[in-house]
């Protein structure tokens, strides 16, 4: 069983930097494995997992299949990275999952890039990365209430040794005016990488209370954002938000107001993103109101991370968001192929039997294409 594992407890962290997108991955074809003691001092779970090819706690990369009804691009942090849960449980596949039980929706491709410790501005490196071989028609993008330490290059190279003008990967960055560059990985980038540091007592997190320097921080993150929405539309993608923690890894004892620290966290980063989203139009999923009704079952004791538990859940709000936009992709791109298929013409040797062109006409009719009568068939016009 990937999420309870043998007896004794086993810890597996192996990580290099990737041939491609010069960010941390874990060692592609090696084993991966957490472990954890309740406050029991009983062991709590215990992972064992398979990195694959690309470095990343998933299945076998496959590229597109351009008959799949949809191709979600899954990016995000420790949640999503999900190492103290086994694969088989992780939050995207019971995504996919969950989508390919939908009317309408025959199959799902759904791939995950993800690292603790990475933020929105360098995950997107590997969309950029990746696009050309999975075709996404959704990009899923998680985002925490840690999200300015992790995506702001002053914050994030204390977290990880890494000089920003000498980067492992590509990262967004705003300039002076405002303006969103992407930075470019620099050879030598390890052999310049100094010393983690602890994160600050005063961290720069959503839920903190808002100063100058925060509003400015916050101006950053939006323009990233706003950037990697901009891209996506140019692409033919959706971009979808993703609220995958509230600041858990941190220190949370100095909120204040009603609940736990939890709560309060949930309802200060809420308060901090939502009108973000809002601004920028675009949907931001939050599972945190059904985690944490479950909070017990949701969340390790001994890591601020989901269990299994926490993943179906998350994973049942946010297929329940993207199933309507699934089914009108799939929609669509039935049309498409449809077209793409009629500008080929027909030769003795490729003119389909009748029984194909009825075949043909009747799944047209289902998506909404109309098809013009046999010998025109390769004739559809939406």
């Amino acid at each position: 069983n990937p999420n309870t594992g043998p007896s004794q407890f086993c810890s597996l962290n192996g990580s290099a930097p990737s041939t491609e997108a010069g960010w941390p991955v874990y060692l592609p074809g090696e084993v991966q494995a957490r472990c954890g003691t309740g406050k029991n001092g009983a062991q709590e779970f215990q992972s064992i997992n398979l990195a694959n090819e690309k470095g990343q706690l998933d299945k076998p990369f496959v590229g597109a299949d351009e008959s799949a009804s949809a191709r979600i691009l899954f990016l995000g942090s420790r949640n999503v990275d999900g190492a103290s849960v086994g694969v088989p449980a992780h939050c995207h596949l019971r995504v996919r999952e969950a989508l390919e039980k939908e009317e309408g929706i025959s199959s799902v491709q759904i791939w995950k890039f993800a690292r603790p410790e990475l933020g929105v501005s360098r995950l997107f490196s590997f969309y950029e990365l990746e696009k050309e071989m999975c075709h996404p028609t959704h990009l899923v993008m998680g985002i925490g209430g840690d999200e300015l330490l992790r995506s702001l290059p002053g914050y994030w190279n204390m977290l990880c040794g890494t000089d920003p003008g000498l980067p492992a990967g590509d990262y967004l960055a705003v300039d002076s005016e405002n303006r969103v560059t992407t930075i470019p990985s620099a050879a030598g980038a390890n052999v310049a990488r100094g010393v983690p540091q602890a994160v600050p007592d005063d961290a720069p997190l959503l839920h903190r209370e808002l100063s100058r320097q925060h509003e400015r921080d916050l101006s950053q993150l939006e323009s990233i954002l706003r950037h990697c929405q901009d891209v996506c539309r140019q692409d033919g993608v959706k971009l979808v938000l993703f609220l995958e923690n509230c600041g858990e890894t941190v220190d949370l004892r100095l909120l204040e107001g009603d609940g736990d620290e939890l709560e309060r966290a949930h309802r200060h980063t809420s308060h901090v993103l939502q009108p973000l989203c809002d601004r920028l139009e675009t949907c931001l999923v939050d599972p945190y109101p059904a985690l944490l009704e479950e909070k017990k079952d949701a969340f390790y004791q001994s890591v601020p991370e989901w269990s299994p538990r926490g993943h179906a859940l998350a994973a049942r709000i946010l297929a329940k968001e993207l199933s309507a936009e699934c089914g009108e992709s799939a929609k669509f791109a039935l049309q498409r192929s449809k077209r793409v298929r009629s500008a080929q013409p027909l030769t003795t040797e490729s003119r389909p039997s009748i029984a194909e062109l009825e075949s043909m006409a009747e799944a047209a009719e289902q998506a909404g294409v109309r098809a013009v009568p046999y010998p025109f068939a390769n004739a559809m016009t939406v």
